[in-house]
């Protein structure tokens, strides 16, 4: 069962390392199989204000932009159709590897390109690791503190994959889990708070030696969609 770090601290205020959460788990008695951290591998972006945009002298797709990293101002050349002055962005500075789909990884560095220099790279969200989208660079709000790390944000989560035994059906559950978590901290546990309503169906049960005890319930204003980012 996979567990989301981000998801947890709904339930509990936790401030504990990923390292000793697992160790906590495992002392519970709960196996911890693995553990992902995307935040880590893109440490190294930046959030950085996007100042100038022009067209490439030399393409007629390219852009040459100003980007301000909360340190310098860079030139990065982009060749995103989204990419505009004013925005917020993510910044790969020179010196970040990303890891690409092949396995590989992509170290950035001083490069030419058509003939003007270009320090660093604006990111795609399948270049920093959110999804498969190549469809523009990632625009992020405006309130986004120039020059921080982009994982500071939240867009990133840890991820824990718990082997959870048939013995403990209860703790099958990102609640489940976290009620395991707020004992073991000595945490306050913040139980959803869901207002019931008793519906009007009558259910008749048939055969109550079989099934001396059925309850249904009806979930309202659910909505299909995709997930938000």
């Amino acid at each position: 069962m996979k567990i989301s770090l981000n998801w947890l601290k709904r339930f509990i205020d936790l401030k504990a390392s990923a390292e000793d959460i697992s160790q906590k788990l495992t002392s519970l008695g709960f196996e911890i199989e693995g553990v992902e951290e995307s935040g880590k591998t893109y440490s190294g972006l930046l959030i950085a204000e996007v100042l100038e945009c022009i067209p490439h002298p030399d393409s007629d797709h390219l852009s040459l932009t100003k980007v301000f990293d909360g340190k310098e101002t860079l030139q990065v050349v982009c060749g995103a159709p989204n990419v505009k002055a004013g925005i917020k962005a993510v910044l790969a500075p020179i010196g970040v590897e990303l890891p690409m789909p092949d396995g590989k990884s992509l170290k950035m560095k001083k490069s030419k390109i058509r003939g003007m220099e270009s320090f660093g790279m604006l990111c795609a969200e399948n270049e920093a690791g959110l999804s498969k989208n190549h469809d523009g660079i990632i625009i992020l709000p405006q309130d986004a503190p120039t020059g921080k790390p982009f994982a500071d944000l939240g867009y990133y989560d840890t991820v824990f994959e718990v082997n959870v035994t048939p013995n403990r059906p209860d703790a099958l559950s990102h609640l489940g889990i976290a009620r395991e978590l707020a004992a073991a901290y000595g945490l306050e546990l913040n139980t959803p708070k869901m207002d019931i309503v008793a519906g009007n169906g009558t259910i008749i049960v048939e055969a109550p030696a079989a099934c001396p005890h059925y309850v249904g319930r009806v979930i309202n204003d659910v909505k299909i969609g995709p997930s938000p980012t």
